[in-house]
């Protein structure tokens, strides 16, 4: 079931930065059990064995970083409210997603509800973003954190205010709060909106409900430098996770000017 979930999401147009992170997005499973279910899929993908040892190492790096507190969230109440907003903005993509794949055409009600929850949480993460900074894990615990990133990352209509956010989550990152991918993820969005050009590769475009497409990409030549430097896997064994566990196609012919990029993307 969440297989076919987490790939209504990328056929609808979703954008993902790992497989993992795209259970994370739609609230199926944790990443470890999802990446532990599709092991032996992804385990035929060269380089996945000595990856997935350096990401181990990456992680360790992060939670060093990470104070050792047990205390509870200094802001209860926000930390409750956030992860409410974020659990309601992962239902009712999941529900669009479906509605695509299924239809391609969406009924004005699903449509409705979908924005009517997108645009409640995005008014909200401004005034909150904008009143108190982007939030810390004392005032929200981890957990509040990572669905204030999530509900940032899909305010895409508004790319102003995700790049005010993002300047702030550059902090995060810097006391492991906010995991470097991440960063990756927000950044590619922000820039793919402004400039229709990404930096780290993590942006894809629906063009078949078995087809993606990536989009255009700075220098592709150093695309895996900068993925390294950001802790992503090399382009070719990301786009092989996804074929492998999804049955999905890669179309990365815009890493050698083979084609011309997607046409112009969805806001949401």
């Amino acid at each position: 079931m969440y297989r076919e979930a987490v790939r209504n999401l990328i056929a609808a147009g979703s954008i993902i930065v790992s497989c993992a992170a795209a259970a994370q997005e739609i609230g199926a499973l944790d990443p470890e059990t999802l990446e532990k279910d599709h092991a032996e899929a992804i385990a035929q993908c060269p380089g996945r064995a000595e990856w997935v040892a350096h990401r181990e190492k990456l992680a360790s790096e992060r939670k060093a970083k990470l104070p050792e507190s047990t205390a509870p969230p200094t802001l209860v109440a926000l930390h409750d409210e956030l992860l409410a907003m974020d659990k309601e903005d992962r239902r009712v993509r999941a529900i669009l997603s479906q509605k695509k794949l299924e239809n391609d055409v969406v009924d004005p009600k699903t449509q409705k509800q979908f924005h009517d929850a997108i645009w409640k949480n995005y008014f909200r993460m401004k005034d909150l973003v904008t009143q108190q900074g982007f939030p810390t894990a004392e005032m929200v615990g981890q957990d509040g954190v990572d669905a204030a990133f999530m509900l940032v990352q899909h305010a895409n209509m508004d790319v102003l205010f995700q790049g005010r956010a993002l300047d702030l989550i550059q902090k995060r990152v810097e006391s492991g709060e906010i995991s470097l991918p991440r960063l990756a993820l927000l950044t590619d969005r922000v820039s793919l909106q402004q400039t229709q050009i990404q930096r780290f590769g993590t942006q894809f475009q629906r063009v078949g409900k078995k087809i993606i497409v990536l989009w255009d990409v700075e220098s592709p030549a150093r695309l895996d430098q900068r993925r390294e430097k950001m802790g992503l896997e090399p382009m070719a064994l990301y786009v092989c996770e996804i074929e492998k566990s999804y049955g999905l196609t890669v179309d990365t012919s815009v890493l050698e000017n083979k084609k011309p990029k997607p046409a112009a993307r969805q806001p949401y």
